[in-house]
């Protein structure tokens, strides 16, 4: 998880351990339903994140988020953020594998949708937001 990299001699094993992000925790919805937020608003991620045998990872240390440009789609079960973030600071462990990374979106992106990408290490995690004016 943290890019580190090895090499194992023919012959031999190794153990690789795995993260898995739990999905995101309200406020946020997982696709497919669509984030409706004011732009501007500073949007609190949560998540867990646990390995593979369930155990959760405490010593996260870096995350990121990038967002990508997406069509509104029609149909689409929309829920209005219900809890914004005050202001935008750095990665918060919550404890037992739980995190939080807050989030200012901008106010240009009033009038459209975007897919946020959370990346933690090599693992990314989407979801989607519809912005209001």
């Amino acid at each position: 998880m943290n890019g580190t990299t090895t090499t194992i001699l023919a012959g031999t094993t190794t153990t690789v351990n795995t993260a898995v992000c739990v999905g995101f925790a309200q406020p946020i919805d997982n696709p497919a339903v669509l984030n409706r937020v004011k732009a501007g608003q500073a949007i609190p991620i949560k998540w867990r994140l646990v390995d593979s045998a369930g155990t959760p990872i405490t010593n996260l240390s870096a995350a990121g988020v990038t967002v990508g440009t997406m069509s509104c789609p029609s149909g689409t079960t929309t829920d209005q953020l219900e809890v914004v973030a005050a202001g935008s600071f750095g990665l918060q462990n919550l404890g037992n594998g739980y995190y939080q990374l807050n989030w200012k979106s901008p106010a240009t992106y009033a009038g459209s949708c975007r897919t946020l990408h959370l990346l933690i290490g090599r693992i990314t995690r989407d979801a989607l937001f519809q912005f209001t004016k």
